[in-house]
């Protein structure tokens, strides 16, 4: 923004301050707590979204994320299905959270075993 003032003249400049946001969250598998799965975890996408403005943080080796110093508005979170691993599916693949200025949200995203049905194919034997 540019503001000129000429000698002698007053000049009044309003500059409107929103306090930044956070949205801060996890990726958890959605099994009982002893089952196996360290690892899993690390390294999934999550990305930010909000309007043209994007951004994209990897979970930390227990699941978790965070976005700070962000406006206000209305953002979609999710997590890119590419780094899902092999054999889970997620529970829900996107969340709109709606921030407050200086608000914070905390999302939780599961994974789910990928259940796969197995069909049992009959053999006839040939030439009998």
């Amino acid at each position: 923004m540019e503001v000129q003032v000429r000698e002698g003249d007053a000049a009044r400049l309003d500059i409107a301050l929103v306090q930044a946001a956070t949205l801060a969250g996890t990726v958890a598998l959605s099994v009982p707590a002893d089952a196996p799965g360290a690892g899993l975890l690390r390294n999934m996408l999550v990305t930010f979204r909000k309007g043209a403005v994007t951004f994209n943080r990897l979970t930390d080796e227990a699941g978790a994320f965070r976005l700070g110093s962000i406006a206000p508005g209305e953002w979609a979170v999710s997590v890119a299905p590419s780094t899902v691993p092999d054999g889970y599916v997620l529970e829900q693949e996107q969340f709109a959270v709606m921030l407050a200025p200086a608000g914070q949200s905390v999302l939780a995203f599961k994974l789910a075993v990928r259940v796969r049905t197995i069909k049992m194919q009959e053999l006839t034997p040939v030439g009998r």
